[in-house]
C-alpha cells in the first residue's frame, strides 16, 4: 500500500509563536479583545501568547491559522 503524503497538513513553521500569533491576528485587523471574543480564546491567553509568556500548542496555532485564512479568503 502506498504511503500517504500528509505534508500539506502540517503547520507552517515560519516565526516564533508570539510573532506568528500577532501576524495571524493582524490579518483580521481586530484588537486582542475583539479577536478573543470572535475565536473564544480568553484575552489574557492572547496577551500571554503575544508577549511570549506562554506558547500556544502547535495544533492550536495550526487550527487558528487555518480558520483565519479561510475567513480572510472569503472576505478578499
Amino acid at each position: 500500500m502506498p504511503e500517504e503524503d500528509f505534508s500539506s497538513l502540517q503547520p507552517e513553521k515560519k516565526a516564533v509563536p508570539k510573532d506568528r500569533i500577532k501576524e495571524i491576528r493582524a490579518w483580521t485587523d481586530l484588537s486582542q479583545e475583539k479577536f478573543s471574543q470572535k475565536y473564544k480564546i480568553p484575552k489574557r491567553t492572547i496577551e500571554n501568547w503575544e508577549t511570549g509568556k506562554r506558547n500556544p500548542p502547535e495544533y492550536v496555532m495550526y487550527l487558528l491559522e487555518r480558520v483565519v485564512k479561510e475567513e480572510f479568503k472569503e472576505k478578499g
